[in-house]
């Protein structure tokens, strides 16, 4: 994806702020000139200024970044190098803190939903603010993408499921449904959603509407984010069932137990679905049948396992043991581990020959793909929870308290490249 500064497609807010509040304070000042100097703090207060909105339709290319780990199988992988050592390009004060999922990306922009219940755009090459939209309620999870709408689920209140023209910057339709917390999965016009009650729904993007529904029969609680592996949309529960089905009438194609609880997401690569539990499992299934090919175990049973990546023939995850490792895809072999400061909650980044991850304790690392030995690392405001994304020859790191860090390659190392 090539950043595009001189002529972004994604219209600043601050102009039609600017337009919207002058506007206002024209028509109250001549309501009442004596108290114009107090009208002026009190409109810029109340009336606020959030929209999001673009001034051409939206291209989602294949180097976008425009799901969880870049691609409907979530597996957080990329051919090319962002070598280390990075330095800090900018960073972007989102005013509040967010979900496991991390940033978007589309065309110069970069979209991050917090707990705030907003979705802000940011412009990739300076991290300026392009504008913000307010959900109400707080987005646990990554919002769904596609064409010109964004569609964002809330974790509490009435309005669970809304979606948004990002191009007319009109608000499309709202469903009062259960609180969701798990990722949205877009497929094709439509978006897959799973809630906390283990409600399953295939939604259409444009009108709102469910195309297929499927209740678990003990309600259970959805938060790892669905993904699709193959021909098949697969939802992990907190239980430990894992579903796959039919994206088209929500067939149950199989149903397999993992034997353990289930939070952070699957990741599906060539013929497999690598589902990680909280009991120190992490669990290879064959994405066709469902049937357990194989499972990895650490020695600590209450050991946390994060979200995998997969490149060629090795697995690389974190876990709360505060350990990153690589196993192969055959039988979960191990080939390395490092032992770092603090645990590992979020997603390990692969670009090329370089393995990026983030820690609880405020670091972000490079390790060597092959070896596993730490390559470089730097600080970070806060603790790193969520996923992060390749953009422009750099990385997206979303961490708390609030903030939205763009690395990118040193100076003398982008010359060199």
């Amino acid at each position: 994806m090539a950043p595009n500064s001189s002529s972004p497609r994604w219209a600043s807010d601050s102009v039609r702020c600017g337009v919207r509040e002058y506007a206002s304070l024209t028509r109250l000042a001549r309501l009442d000139l004596r108290n114009f100097a107090l009208t002026i703090g009190a409109v810029l207060v109340l009336t606020g200024c959030q929209t999001l909105q673009l001034d051409a339709p939206v291209r989602v290319d294949e180097d976008d970044w425009w799901t969880t780990g870049g691609s409907a199988a979530h597996n957080a992988v990329v051919a090319e190098d962002v070598t280390p050592p990075l330095e800090l390009a900018w960073e972007y004060n989102a005013l509040a803190a967010f979900g496991p999922g991390g940033p978007l990306v589309v065309d110069d922009a970069v979209l991050v939903a917090n707990l705030q219940g907003e979705v802000h755009a940011v412009e990739l090459e300076r991290g300026k603010r392009l504008g913000n939209i307010s959900f109400r309620e707080a987005i646990a999870s990554q919002p769904a993408l596609s064409g010109n709408r964004i569609v964002v689920a809330n974790a509490w209140g009435k309005r669970t499921l809304q979606a948004y023209d990002i191009q007319s910057a009109r608000r499309l339709w709202h469903r009062d449904l259960v609180r969701v917390e798990a990722g949205l999965l877009p497929v094709g016009e439509a978006v897959l959603v799973a809630d906390m009650e283990g409600t399953v729904r295939m939604v259409d993007q444009a009108s709102g509407d469910d195309i297929w529904t499927h209740d678990d029969p003990d309600a259970v609680t959805v938060r790892a984010a669905p993904l699709l592996a193959g021909d098949l949309a697969v939802v992990a529960y907190e239980d430990g069932t894992v579903r796959a089905f039919d994206p088209a009438d929500g067939t149950v194609v199989w149903e397999t137990e993992v034997d353990a609880p289930v939070y952070s997401a699957p990741t599906a690569a060539g013929d497999m679905v690598y589902v990680p539990t909280t009991r120190g499992t992490l669990v290879a299934l064959d994405a066709e049948r469902g049937r357990i090919e194989w499972q990895f175990r650490t020695q600590n049973i209450e050991v946390r396992i994060a979200q995998p990546s997969v490149v060629r023939d090795m697995i690389v995850f974190g876990a709360s043991d505060a350990m990153v490792r690589a196993i192969s895809t055959e039988f979960g072999a191990p080939l390395w581990r490092i032992q770092l400061d603090a645990a590992v909650t979020a997603q390990p980044l692969i670009t090329g020959l370089y393995v990026y991850v983030g820690t609880m304790q405020n670091e972000l690392l490079a390790l060597d793909l092959e070896t596993g030995a730490e390559i470089w690392s730097a600080e970070v405001r806060g603790r790193i929870k969520s996923s992060m994304a390749v953009a422009g020859g750099g990385i997206l790191v979303a961490h708390e308290p609030r903030f939205l860090s763009y690395f990118r390659p040193a100076e003398a190392e982008r010359e060199a490249q």
